[in-house]
């Protein structure tokens, strides 16, 4: 699959109680090309498997979004 042109965003929410940490995580692929279903769940999949994602504790609110067919900026 041609994923060239993608961009992903990353925003993430901090919270100091009980303790300094990392709340929330917000990820947004932005993919120029659109897919049929079938791709475009074998995209998410993948994203899914992610190790560091694995990695990141259970209190931690992961929001995933993909944005397919956006235009590529000039």
């Amino acid at each position: 699959l041609d994923l060239n042109g993608t961009e992903l965003t990353v925003k993430f929410r901090e919270e100091a109680k009980p303790f300094p940490h990392v709340a929330s995580i917000d990820y947004t692929f932005d993919v120029p090309q659109q897919f049929d279903a079938v791709d475009m769940r074998r995209i998410e999949n993948a994203a899914d498997l992610c190790p560091i994602k694995s990695n990141i504790a259970e209190t931690t609110k992961i929001s995933v979004t993909f944005n397919y067919g956006v235009a590529q900026a000039a």
